[in-house]
């Protein structure tokens, strides 16, 4: 499986799933399999219009079940389909991370809005929603509120499902407040502005036009969020009764008979800047002032806020106009100009005239024309016209004549812009625009006209380009008898100039893997950070540049990486230590895009960037870093940009790791482990300060694995699948170590979690130990590193299973005073790897005592030979171990009655059996063999009797057997003989166990197969052809696999190469001549598919030499020790531990031999090889003492003085390793009984040896 990679955690504060400040509602399942969070901010109110976030996190632990969240979002909200999205943290059952998950068809159900579907897809474990909201901007009123509930329908999709709804729900409430106060009136012509600033009006009245503006208050003009609209607005006017007044223009109607002004629309309070502006004419025809009459004007603002009372007067603005008998006179201060924007005064380089006119007297002027006759020097590109008319002007309509050519029409409003179409590129250009005879440029009214251009090739350097403008109108005041002709020139000059290169570059910085922008300075930077520099370059010259840029990186930087993407095509990088250089970069002159100086990095024109990625190194002291770089060529100056700024800050970087090993020798994040190998491995964690202070004090916890743990500081599951039997604390010197009976993240936030969170536990670990505390005992210095080992005992081998695994992390408590920061290592993944089945491949045979067993139990098993020969290995009392069933000679009825011993060691250990043996009263047992017959999880007995039929006896799982019903008969099924054996296994893949009898005898020439018919009740088995009965049940022609006239043959069922059916093992021993000798076995492998009333589709043919059973000759003399006519051989999973050995026992002579497998299972540092098992057998140097031994052993003999060592139990399993000096003792007093092998070690030298604890 895979996991997220938390490589080097430094600082790294994770607060996901943890609610700041939040309201949470959680609801679940009856059964807690899923569980569905919902949280949004808890704040007094929010403005509306301020968007604000439902958070919905869920968690479905069922893969088979499918969790659907339904959410009715609350009336009064504003949002659209957009705003909900699954958040980028979606993880499948594997804890792989689930990319994009907003493409998943059907996740999330807007079709029914308000009414919101989340659709989890059943390979989603766990993930998160996020729902943007906003209380509908100006239309909600203070103080309004809404609740939203969550719900959820969970199961396998039928009417069983669950449905459950959280029983509270998160209540917001909105903020607004009415931002509307500001209003303004403003004389406009044909009130004259004097030189005093003050308005004037005729005596005798006149007209005199006002500008009205209502705006929000300035403190609010610019916000958006907690404002409200405006409804029902008008303006009252307030004027002399002998007015009148007329609306010449703004979004509203007048009713002459109250003076006022009804908006048509409302004024929206979430607008920024939201104003609504009006132009009345009042008429004061009808009025008589005197001279130096103030004549006031005022204008109140009246509406009803949303949500609240109508208001009148909510603001008021008065304009003053003076009523004086001879009207101050035009100050003819109308600017007319004309200006020219050349950076680069190079022909082929673009250049503007820019000509305007403001019309800055305090009246209106008319008959209005700009002329312009271009310079030949230049190819005019396109002409742009933009300008303010006053609403007051009748009209705002221009005409622009090019080249003398007809003219264009256009309103100032909309502006104009030509192409380069229009102009002539071998002649002089000219242009005209001219107002039409409505338009007025009021007082404050501006009109510009830029043209671009393009110098032409071939004009002489230093030659200087001049060109005029002309300006005409005249300022009209009819009433007043006012016209005054307006009659202006306005030149501009530039000098062509020689190309040139004008270079530019830009360094800034910001923290890396962020979309910050990039700055000149940052602060706050610690040791380790990782910082990214942009370098920006830039030609705004009029030559091309080719050179190169340098940066030389400061010492304290580490460099990480380059992106060069944007250089220019052909740039090349090298980096040299700290130097870095980019050459061959190309900056093409492009000064026809642009004609200004714009700065650097000018907008106009293309610049090229680079990024560079460093790391602030270890330990860098506090302080600025400042960096800068340079860009040079041959036809140029150097340009230096200035310097980017970083802070670096005083504070410790604490990295955490946490790594696991099976040998104390190789760390890394992740282990395979074969449990049935060992029972142990080791953990490590190293804390070191990166940063430039020391850590004061700091806490390690550790929480050990277990069902449904977290990655604290963060909600995501550890998914581990078991927990430890027990840890122990192996090294840790600069701690106080204790053990905690909880999981403190269980119960604590991280944002509430500080050093006096988790307090000191107990002194030694136990069977309920959760979490081990580490307290520090010194200060941490800078550089410093601490290491902590600890020793993780697995449970039962038989609990665990492959794919089971444990996911570790720690966390480690900052309690310096600039700390309390929770940092989690990486976490550590153990995956169980314990194969079922491997294939067989034993080393030579050895003798079993005192290996398996101890001489008596040798002679109890052998005991009446002639009645005794058969041997069965298996758990007869239901305890999971490997106890032995045998036989020996009923006294009175001279047959054989089965015993057993019963194995005390229980489940994986090395048996011990217990003396006497226990007598099973059932008689007539000739061969014999452990097998379910009822399918009851307990081992029955199926006996081939003496002179009778196969029975089976029933295992009442208490090692109580009673006679349960005959399964062949003798002198029907077959013929009895003394040298027939049996076995039981299903060879025919049907599912049901068929029998094969052995034997040499004429009524039994070799192995029989019967077939289970699936009968329940006799006749149990067929005879399939072409084996055929004999008549008169005197045995059976044509056997399934025909005797070999050797030895008598004994069959052994097992799948051998783990291919998944059964395979027939015959054991036929003696060798023929000349060199005679003994273990002879036979394999007739099963090639699989099911049969039915025909032979199994087994290999007749046997093939010798298989699996390790090699042929055993004679020679020097050599008499084979399993020659025998009769050798059985049985294999079983001896030690319990997945492990099978072969035990063959030789009737002749009494003895017990075992197959050792050399490489099952474990790996190879594991295993002890057939050389080191036989070692002890020729060392005669070296001897341990006593052997047995209960307590301790000593090594004596050969001149070494100390040895490395390694101590394994017989199963091939290390039990401890450690350093040997002549003199002391290794302990071996909690070791269980049973035999052990040492392998001693000097540099390339080693030897192996056996000792007994006893």
């Amino acid at each position: 499986m895979k996991t997220i990679n938390f490589k080097y955690l430094l600082l790294l504060i994770l607060l996901f799933g943890t609610k700041s400040f939040a309201q949470v509602i959680s609801i679940g399942n009856n059964t807690g399999e899923t569980i569905i969070q919902k949280s949004t901010v808890q704040l007094p109110s929010i403005p509306t219009g301020e968007p604000f976030n439902y958070s919905i996190d869920f968690q479905n632990l069922d893969q088979t079940k499918t969790l659907s969240i339904s959410d009715v979002l609350p009336q009064g909200l504003c949002y659209s389909a957009s705003d909900i999205v699954a958040d980028a943290s979606f993880l499948d059952f594997s804890g792989n991370v689930v990319s994009n998950p907003n493409s998943i068809p059907g996740l999330i159900d807007t079709s029914n809005l308000p009414t919101v579907t989340f659709n989890i897809p059943n390979n989603v474990q766990r993930g998160s929603f996020t729902i943007t909201v906003r209380f509908c901007g100006g239309i909600t009123e203070d103080g309004f509120s809404v609740t939203n509930n969550i719900c959820a329908t969970y199961g396998v999709g039928n009417t069983n499902d669950e449905t459950f709804c959280s029983s509270m729900g998160l209540t917001s409430t909105a903020s607004a407040i009415n931002p509307w106060g500001n209003i303004t009136k403003e004389p406009l012509f044909p009130a004259v502005l004097g030189s005093d600033g003050n308005y004037y009006m005729p005596t005798p009245g006149g007209i005199v036009n006002y500008k009205i503006r209502i705006e929000k208050e300035p403190q609010y003009a610019s916000s958006v969020f907690g404002m409200l609209n405006l409804t029902d607005v008008s303006i009252t006017e307030l004027f002399s009764s002998c007015a009148t007044v007329t609306l010449v223009s703004g979004p509203g109607t007048i009713n002459t008979a109250t003076n006022s002004i009804d908006l048509n629309n409302d004024l929206n309070g979430n607008v920024p800047n939201e104003s609504a502006e009006f132009i009345i004419s009042v008429d004061y025809s009808g009025c008589t002032f005197t001279d130096g009459q103030i004549v006031p004007n005022t204008v109140e603002l009246n509406g009803t806020p949303v949500g609240e009372t109508p208001l009148t007067n909510i603001s008021s603005g008065t304009a003053n106009v003076i009523a004086v008998d001879n009207l101050p006179a035009p100050n003819l201060d109308t600017a007319f100009t004309k200006t020219v924007e050349v950076f680069n005064p190079v022909p082929g380089c673009l250049g503007k005239y820019i000509i305007s006119v403001v019309n800055n007297d305090n009246r209106p002027i008319s008959f209005l024309e700009i002329s312009d006759q271009l310079p030949i020097e230049i190819q005019p590109q396109n002409i742009n016209i933009s300008g303010l008319i006053n609403s007051a002007s009748t009209s705002d309509t221009f005409d622009l004549s090019v080249n003398n050519g007809s003219s264009t029409q256009f309103p100032m409003v909309l502006g104009y812009s030509s192409n380069p179409t229009i102009w002539n590129s071998s002649t002089n250009n000219s242009f005209s625009l001219i107002a039409d005879s409505n338009t007025l440029l009021y007082p404050g009214d501006m009109l510009q006209i830029v043209v671009s251009f393009t110098m032409n090739s071939g004009i002489q350097l230093g030659s200087t380009i001049t060109n005029c403008a002309h300006f005409e109108g005249a300022i009209i005041d009819v009433p007043n008898n006012i016209n005054i002709s307006l009659n202006e020139d306005s030149c501009s000059s530039f000098t062509i100039e020689s190309s040139e290169v004008k270079l530019c570059a830009v360094k800034t910085v910001r923290k890396a893997n962020t979309n910050d922008v990039f700055v000149t300075d940052i602060t706050n930077v610690i040791p380790t950070d990782e910082l990214e520099f942009q370098i920006c370059v830039q030609n705004n010259g009029s030559m091309d540049f080719n050179g190169q840029l340098v940066d030389v990186l400061d010492a304290r930087y580490e460099f990480v990486s380059v992106v060069s993407s944007n250089m220019p095509s052909g740039t090349t990088f090298n980096q040299n230590g700290q130097t870095l250089t980019w050459s061959n970069i190309d900056l093409f002159q492009t000064c026809s895009s642009f004609s200004g100086d714009y700065g650097c990095i000018n907008p106009s024109n293309q610049s090229y960037c680079v990024t560079i990625k460093v790391k602030v190194k270890p330990f860098t002291p506090s302080g600025n870093i400042d960096n800068n770089a340079t860009l040079s060529g041959a036809n140029s100056n150097p340009f230096t940009t200035e310097y980017a700024k970083v802070n670096v800050i005083e504070s410790s970087v604490l990295k955490f790791e946490k790594e696991i090993s099976e040998d104390l020798t190789n760390f890394s994040q992740s282990l395979t482990f074969n449990p049935t190998c060992g029972n142990s491995v080791y953990y490590k964690m190293t804390v070191t300060n990166l940063g430039n202070k020391d850590v004061l004090q700091y806490q390690i916890i550790d929480e050990l694995p277990a069902v449904n743990d977290v990655y604290f500081p963060t909600i995501l599951q550890r998914t581990s699948s078991f927990s430890f039997a027990s840890v122990i604390d192996d090294s840790s010197p600069d701690f106080t170590v204790s053990y905690l009976n909880t999981a403190p993240s269980s119960t604590n936030t991280p944002t509430n979690f500080d050093c006096s969170t988790v307090t000191t536990g107990n002194p030694t670990s136990s069977s309920m130990t959760q979490t081990i505390l580490y307290e520090s005992i010194n200060s941490l210095a800078i550089g410093g590193s601490s290491e902590i080992i600890i020793e993780a005992i697995l449970p039962s081998v038989t609990s665990l299973f492959s794919g089971d695994k444990a996911i570790n992390s720690a966390y480690l408590v900052n309690c310096s005073p600039d700390g309390n920061i929770v940092i989690p290592t990486n976490m550590v993944e153990l995956n169980i790897d314990a194969p079922v089945c491997t294939p067989l491949n034993f080393s030579p045979f050895t003798i079993a005592v005192p290996d398996l067993f101890p001489l008596a139990v040798e002679q109890e098993l052998s005991v009446n030979r002639d009645v005794n020969k058969d041997k069965e290995y298996g758990d007869i009392d239901n305890d999971g171990d490997v106890d032995i069933l045998f036989s020996k000679k009923d006294n009175s009825t001279q047959l054989p009655v089965l015993y057993w011993l019963e194995n005390t060691a229980g489940p994986s250990n090395s048996p011990i059996y217990n003396l006497p043996s226990v007598n099973l009263n059932i008689l007539n047992a000739r061969s014999y063999r452990l097998y379910d017959w009822n399918n009851d999880g307990c081992n029955d007995i199926v006996i081939l009797g003496w002179n009778a039929g196969v029975v089976v006896f029933i295992n009442d799982c208490n090692a109580s057997f009673t006679f349960g019903s005959y399964l062949l008969y003798d002198l029907i099924d077959y013929k009895y003989a003394d040298e027939l054996l049996m076995d039981i296994g299903d060879l025919n893949n049907d599912g049901m166990p068929d029998i094969v009898i052995s034997g040499k005898h004429t009524a039994s020439p070799g192995t029989i197969f019967y077939e289970h018919n699936g009968s329940n009740v006799y006749p149990f088995y067929n005879l399939p052809s072409p084996q055929n009965y004999i008549s008169n049940g005197n045995g059976v022609t044509n056997p399934f696999i025909p005797e070999n006239n050797g030895s008598i043959p004994t069959p052994e069922i097992y799948d051998a190469d783990c291919d998944g059916d059964l395979d027939l093992f015959i054991s036929d021993p003696l060798l023929p001549a000349p060199n005679y000798g003994g273990a002879r076995m036979y394999f007739h492998e099963n090639n699989g598919g099911v049969t039915n009333n025909t032979l199994p589709n087994v290999n007749v043919i046997g093939v010798s030499n298989q699996f390790g059973f090699l042929d055993d000759p004679n020679s020097s003399g050599y008499n084979s020790p399993l020659r025998c006519d009769w050798i059985i051989t049985r294999i079983v999973d001896y030690f319990g531990n997945g492990c099978p050995i072969a035990i063959s026992y030789n009737p002749c002579s009494q003895k017990f031999y075992y197959y050792l497998q050399e490489d099952c299972l474990c790996p190879d540092f594991y295993l002890l090889s057939i050389d080191d098992v036989k070692a002890y057998i020729k060392d005669t140097q070296l001897v341990l003492y006593p052997n047995p031994s209960s307590s301790t052993i000593h090594v004596s003999g050969g001149n070494q003085l100390e040895f490395n060592y390694v101590i394994f139990d017989i199963q091939g399993r290390k039990m401890n390793n450690g350093t040997y000096s002549q003199g002391n003792s290794i302990d071996i007093s909690n070791y269980t009984n049973g035999v052990y092998l040492i392998k001693l070690y000097q540099g390339n030298k080693e030897k192996t040896l056996k000792f007994i604890k006893q």
